[in-house]
């Protein structure tokens, strides 16, 4: 039997003649609340910040709200002349009733004053909302009262490092970073009406915990001699993410008030998941600089992607570029309607490694279904050639300032050739695959830009 909601306000949405369904769907009173607090404090030596803050939004539209509250703690130290101390550490949670006034689904309450037809109204005569099966879809009075379409989220981000000066103009330094996030989702498709009502009621819920690790140690080196400065730095980086996701669907339910997975009776299904990979790199980084009017730098980056197979794990990138401000030579010095005048050019070649996780791998999948037995089968073809997809790229400009900044604007032109295309390529179907992961093809971009 299908449960009734009576609503005594609703009789001022019926008037006989139209149905009023943008009245009926819009959230009168919508306000935004925040709240923060914060402190600030410290001595000679140290210094800490701390805030707490909350927000509670309501749509403009019914069934949907949002909630979120932050907190940050920031502290330094010196801890001696030479050694200084630092961390910065973020943690949110938000929580969201999804039935969002934005989305493009069909269960939108913000959309039902398009859908549905004015001759067809929210409410009953006597008060109770209108599920007649006669309208244009699901009267979305009822669905947000009955369903439920949560997102739970919860994020941690933290970074804390130590510098230390070894001698004067020469830093080491060791930063260690962590970013974690808990995605949960939760959904309720009531069993008397909507799309649930095939079914007696239907429930899904996720998980999806991942979390990112970065690592790195520095060391930072300056040498000034008269006007000249040079600037050196070598780095090397460790980067870890891992994912683990879990997800879960049931129907048939037995009483109203049952929600959750645990409670329905049939037609159970479940699936996790875990994936991981790393990076781990190596920088060396100079720059020149005279006076500002000559600049020059270069960089060589040496970086290991597990995305690879072991043997191609490794591409080694580099970077030189220059930069000639004209405006700060003696010789322009009495032109002033020339604010800044700068010639600059780069040459250099990066990389990507834009694939999914393990495609260089020949894989087995085990989640098959044979006689009531498990089976397993080729689900990858694999190869283990993959290797970096580059980029070699070269641009050169010009950018100026005139006239106290009535005017500016830049030319410059640049090229850029794109090799080692990372693509999948289609196989013969006599291989029982339908395509490869594969380094092929080039790709070349020239650009003038005003």
């Amino acid at each position: 039997m299908v449960a009734h909601n009576r609503d005594h306000g609703a009789l001022q949405n019926w008037d006989g003649k139209n149905g009023n369904w943008e009245n009926a769907i819009i959230n009168k009173n919508a306000p935004v609340k925040n709240y923060n607090f914060s402190a600030s404090g410290g001595d000679k030596k140290s210094s800490f910040y701390a805030s707490v803050g909350y927000n509670k939004t309501e749509a403009t539209v019914i069934g949907s709200s949002f909630k979120r509250i932050t907190a940050e703690l920031n502290y330094n130290r010196d801890l001696t002349k030479t050694i200084k101390f630092s961390t910065t550490n973020n943690v949110s949670n938000s929580f969201q009733n999804s039935f969002l006034e934005q989305s493009a689904y069909y269960a939108n309450p913000f959309l039902a004053k398009y859908f549905f037809s004015p001759w067809d109204h929210p409410y009953n005569k006597d008060g109770t909302i209108n599920i007649s099966p006669d309208l244009a879809g699901f009267n979305p009075l009822y669905i947000v009262k009955h369903n439920i379409s949560t997102n739970d989220l919860t994020r941690a981000i933290s970074n804390s490092f130590v510098q230390w000066e070894i001698i004067k103009d020469l830093k080491f330094k060791s930063l260690i970073s962590f970013d974690y996030n808990l995605a949960s989702y939760k959904e309720y498709d009531n069993r008397h009406y909507g799309d649930g009502a095939d079914v007696n009621g239907d429930a899904e819920a996720s998980t999806d915990l991942n979390l990112t690790m970065v690592a790195q140690n520095s060391l930072d080196y300056t040498i000034r001699y008269k006007d000249n400065t040079l600037d050196l730095k070598v780095l090397m980086e460790y980067q870890k993410n891992k994912d683990h996701y879990l997800y879960g669907y049931g129907e048939q339910f037995a009483a109203d008030g049952l929600t959750n997975i645990a409670n329905a009776g049939a037609n159970w299904s479940a699936t996790s998941s875990y994936n991981d990979w790393s990076n781990l790199s190596y920088l060396a980084m100079a720059n020149y600089n005279y006076l500002g009017k000559y600049i020059a730098d270069f960089t060589f980056r040496r970086e290991g992607s597990s995305r690879f197979a072991p043997d191609n794990r490794y591409g080694n990138f580099w970077a030189v570029g220059a930069a000639w401000n004209i405006s700060r030579e003696s010789f322009l010095s009495e032109v002033k309607f020339i604010n800044m005048l700068r010639l600059r050019g780069s040459y250099g070649l990066s990389g990507s490694s834009s694939i999914a996780i393990n495609s260089y791998q020949a894989l087995l999948a085990y989640n098959a279904n044979y006689a009531s037995k498990s089976a397993i089968y080729p689900s990858q073809f694999g190869s283990s050639n993959l290797t970096w997809e580059k980029n070699k790229n070269y641009d050169m400009g010009i950018e100026f300032i005139l006239w106290k900044n009535k005017i500016n604007g830049s030319f410059s032109y640049f090229h850029r050739e794109t090799y080692d295309l990372l693509q999948n390529v289609p196989l013969s179907r006599t291989t029982g695959f339908s395509s490869q992961t594969k380094n092929s093809g080039k790709v070349i971009d020239r650009k003038s830009v005003v």
